[in-house]
């Protein structure tokens, strides 16, 4: 048998929508003044989807086993909301005009 169950399953994708959204969000304001461009991106969504990969498989594990296929239910949000930074990503985002040069 699966490990997650129906019920299960919608209830997991449903904290895992919520996770990797808020993960990201936090990652992408935190790394705000980093200008690397679009590196950023593939930097936040993949440490956001290790972070939230973490979590499912610990809401899913009981206390004698630990069940690691569970946390692929956060791979398909994590997928879309990468897709998503990076069709709105410009090159804008990675210039940081908040410091601008002062000319001698």
């Amino acid at each position: 048998m699966h490990v997650l169950g129906a019920t299960e399953f919608l209830v997991t994708l449903a904290i895992s929508v919520a996770t990797t959204f808020l993960i990201s969000r936090v990652l992408f304001f935190m790394m705000r003044r980093q200008a690397i461009g679009i590196r950023k991106v593939a930097i936040v969504n993949g440490v956001s989807f290790a972070v939230s990969y973490i979590l499912i498989v610990i809401w899913c594990s009981t206390a004698g086993t630990i069940y690691w296929f569970a946390g692929h239910v956060a791979f398909a949000p994590q997928f879309f909301l990468f897709v998503y930074d990076v069709l709105h990503w410009t090159e804008e985002d990675s210039e940081d005009d908040r410091y601008p040069e002062i000319d001698s």
